[in-house]
């Protein structure tokens, strides 16, 4: 059901929570697959109004472009710190004009590559950088979204605690247009001598479409949407479901850590892990993708053992789906393996990591 308050802001409200919804599974059968040595700890995969594919690896510091056939056609960048060079690789961005933006964000510079292969042109946005955390850069019709990103440090002495950090619409020059408002990080802990993102902690999720910023905290089952002067414009809300963290499911997710270091170090992890802060409620999602055509995905949250690296490449994520007026449509589940990471119209583009840890770059068809 949609509604429109007495502020102007459209509600949209889905009875049904993501449970509820039939499960559609995804065929393994992909539609294409880019295979290249330098595919590498893949941060981002953007498709071109040319047809042709910009990925983000950290691997090489560089952003590498495909046709459509899987040729690498130029290599962007490298590791380093000077003009056109990378500490940490994101996203890449379409810009006006057919250039290429990346935001490194150990750096705190976006990096501009111009058609043509000329020089590339470096912008600082340290000003603008958290202090603690990171940042992304996202696409608008009218200038970037930069995203604060909250990280650690700052909380409490012992317990769970989410710090906050701004978030802004900018132009290419990084110059601040509007502020979208602070908005929390991943929910992290301190305490028994450790710190670090709390188990089944949230994090933010956001994406970008047309001229709208996107939010999910992953604290209520909902998103907003920002419009270009920073103001709220939409909100999208599902049904709740209980999200309470007993003591006997993050019991099984210590067993699940000790299986992960040797047997002789066991006893004296064992002890430090039972008096780890855990978060009190699963997050309602994970992260957001959405497509052109305003197609909504929204992760749904698969457990901390998900995101551990010796998993990455044996978990089948699963997705609810959002049309463009917000009603949940569909949910999908995409294959073991396979990391979403970007939507075209019924096409979804990912990482694959195969049994031995190999990343690629693939294609599924997504009928709806």
């Amino acid at each position: 059901m949609s509604v429109v308050d007495s502020g102007g802001i459209e509600i949209v409200t889905n009875p049904r929570s993501f449970p509820e919804v039939p499960l559609r599974i995804i065929s393994d059968d992909f539609l294409s697959e880019i295979t290249d040595e330098a595919l590498y700890q893949i941060s981002g995969i953007q498709p071109l109004p040319d047809g042709e594919l910009a990925v983000g690896v950290n691997g090489e510091g560089s952003v590498l472009l495909f046709n459509s056939a899987g040729d690498r056609l130029a290599t962007l960048g490298r590791k380093g710190d000077g003009p056109g060079e990378f500490r940490s690789v994101g996203s890449p961005v379409p810009l006006p004009g057919d250039s290429l933006g990346v935001y490194d964000a150990q750096a705190r510079r976006l990096t501009i590559f111009p058609p043509d292969s000329g020089v590339p042109r470096v912008v600082s946005l340290s000003e603008i950088a958290p202090g603690r955390g990171w940042a992304r850069v996202l696409p608008l019709s009218a200038g970037l979204a930069f995203v604060g990103e909250a990280g650690l440090g700052g909380g409490s002495d012992q317990g769970v605690y989410r710090n906050q950090e701004e978030s802004y619409r900018i132009n290419a020059d990084g110059q601040v247009l509007s502020t979208y408002g602070r908005f929390p990080g991943l929910q992290a802990f301190t305490g028994n001598m450790m710190m670090g993102r709390a188990p089944f902690g949230a994090m933010l999720a956001t994406a970008t479409w047309e001229d709208q910023f996107i939010v999910g905290t992953g604290e209520i089952p909902g998103l907003r949407f920002f419009g270009p002067d920073g103001n709220l414009t939409r909100i999208i809300r599902w049904a709740d479901t209980d999200r309470a963290v007993t003591q006997e499911r993050m019991n099984q997710h210590i067993e699940f850590l000790l299986g992960q270091v040797p047997p002789e170090q066991e006893g004296a992890m064992r002890d430090r892990l039972e008096g780890m802060p855990y978060a009190s409620q699963m997050p309602t999602h994970s992260e957001v993708l959405i497509s052109p055509e305003g197609v909504i995905w929204v992760g749904e949250y698969a457990g901390p053992e998900a995101e551990f690296p010796t998993t990455l490449g044996s978990v089948s994520r699963r997705w609810v789906v959002f049309g463009p007026d917000g009603v949940i449509r569909d949910r999908i589940q995409t294959p073991t393996g396979f990391i979403p990471m970007s939507l075209g119209e019924d096409i979804v583009w990912g990482v694959y990591r195969n049994d031995l840890d190999v990343e690629s770059v693939r294609a599924y068809e997504v009928g709806f």
